[in-house]
């Protein structure tokens, strides 16, 4: 066909996509070495609607050994241009290669054109970023090699933040020895690269970076990283411990359930003044604990109580308070648990008492009508009738008390309220079992 209409390799799909598009989307390796013998350039050069170009089709379609060809063939007709073009979204040949996972191509694209690594996508992604948050760390070395590559990422993250994100100290030494200023870059959310480090626990040099808009000591304090404190305070020991606001690394570590934590800043000396600062809302940590109302803070609380004994008729105080809030509140889900509760257990304690009391007056067997027993129970001496009567006067006896309670209960006293419930339920179960036991006795006997 090319050699009767030397066009027709150049026309194209509504997509602007020419043959060697296609040939590159579905992998075809034999038909593109044929058609670049034919014309080569116009070929390889050719974009569609997305952008992309033959190379780019093949790396994102994961056909790696054809897109080798392609490279190959792009370096030596010297069509660099055609190496660095970006798509639609803005990614170029190694942003694919290394976001796909491709990573002997990636370290070959590198090699073949290196200021690929300049390059930044619509999310202002980088490859370097890219290969940092991937955690491929040869591709990371390779771009970290070259002065001018790019290392910066979305919303205002760089490659430092990734390193330090995949917890890969390695990479962020690397990094840091590389390029000291973006360990003082902050994202859009005003945190350095340290402030994660001390939020997810990864070691780093304190002194070669500026401490972020909140002290590192709160991060750490509210995912519980006592080493990290540690190697804060061992390098700067006047390291800030609070926020603008006084939201102290005690405070952060208090709701966080950071026990060990406490009892590390309990046992600094430079930090046991913690224990008294407020913040701007007047709060102490120990306030914030004793609100906490868990075991683990109860622990806390009797910690820095003992740290600050001065502060004993405050905490009586604060759990006077905290009670009276968790009564109200308890008074107020108990009377709507009780109302939906009440009215079902009344109805079959009434139920069992109505059935059981009409049973003690239709006695098995009947009444005797025999001189000096007139009146009695025919069955009177006999086991099976005294258990019928027993169980079922325990019956009638269980099932009044179970309504009783439940008239009680009205009376919406939260202390009786907190065990109605399980005596109910007791007194419930005890008046059924009753009423079998009664019913089996007197069926035995004729019953009926």
């Amino acid at each position: 066909m090319a050699a009767r209409e030397a066009d027709v390799l150049l026309r194209t799909t509504k997509n602007g996509s020419n043959c060697l598009h296609i040939a590159c989307i579905h992998g075809h390796l034999k038909f593109c070495k044929d058609a670049l013998e034919i014309n080569q350039s116009s070929l390889l050069a050719a974009v569609n609607s997305y952008g992309e170009t033959p190379l780019l089709a093949a790396v994102t379609s994961g056909h790696t050994a054809l897109a080798s060809e392609l490279l190959r063939c792009c370096s030596e007709s010297g069509l660099g241009d055609v190496i660095l073009k970006q798509d639609g979204s803005g990614c170029n040949a190694l942003h694919h290669a290394i976001r796909c996972g491709h990573k002997d191509l990636a370290l070959e694209l590198i090699a073949k054109e290196p200021a690929l690594s300049r390059a930044v996508n619509k999310d202002n992604e980088s490859p370097m970023f890219i290969a940092m948050m991937r955690d491929f760390a040869d591709i990371f070395e390779k771009l970290l090699a070259i002065p001018d590559s790019s290392d910066v990422g979305c919303k205002g993250f760089n490659a430092l933040h990734a390193a330090v994100r995949s917890g890969n100290a390695d990479a962020a030494k690397k990094v840091m020895e590389n390029r000291p200023w973006l360990a003082k870059q902050q994202n859009e959310y005003m945190r350095a690269p340290i402030h994660y480090a001390a939020l997810w626990g990864m070691g780093t040099s304190y002194q070669t970076m500026t401490p972020p808009l909140d002290p590192l000591l709160v991060s750490a304090g509210i995912r519980g990283h006592i080493g990290i404190a540690q190697e804060i305070l061992i390098h700067c020991p006047d390291a800030p411990y609070c926020t603008k606001t006084g939201w102290t690394c005690l405070h952060g570590a208090v709701p966080a359930d950071q026990v060990e934590y406490v009892k590390f800043i309990l046992s600094t000396p430079q930090l046991r003044k913690l224990t008294g600062m407020r913040d701007s809302h007047g709060k102490t940590a120990l306030r914030v604990a004793v609100h906490k109302g868990n075991p683990k803070m109860n622990e806390v609380s009797l910690l820095m109580l003992e740290a600050d004994p001065q502060d004993a008729s405050f905490m009586h105080n604060v759990h006077m308070e905290a009670k009276e809030k968790v009564t109200n509140k308890s008074r107020k889900d108990v009377k709507a648990l009780t109302e939906r509760y009440t009215s079902n257990t009344s109805l079959v304690a009434i139920l069992i008492a109505t059935i059981t009391f009409a049973a003690a007056f239709t006695l098995p067997g009947g009444y005797s009508a025999d001189a000096g027993s007139e009146g009695l129970p025919v069955m009177a001496k006999k086991v099976a009738f005294q258990s019928f009567l027993i169980s079922d006067t325990l019956a009638i006896c269980s099932s009044f008390a179970v309504a009783f309670i439940c008239i009680i209960a009205k009376w919406e006293d939260l202390q009786f309220l907190l065990h109605y419930r399980f005596i109910t339920k007791k007194l419930m179960w005890f008046s059924y079992m009753a009423t079998i036991t009664t019913f089996a006795t007197g069926l035995c006997q004729g019953y009926g």
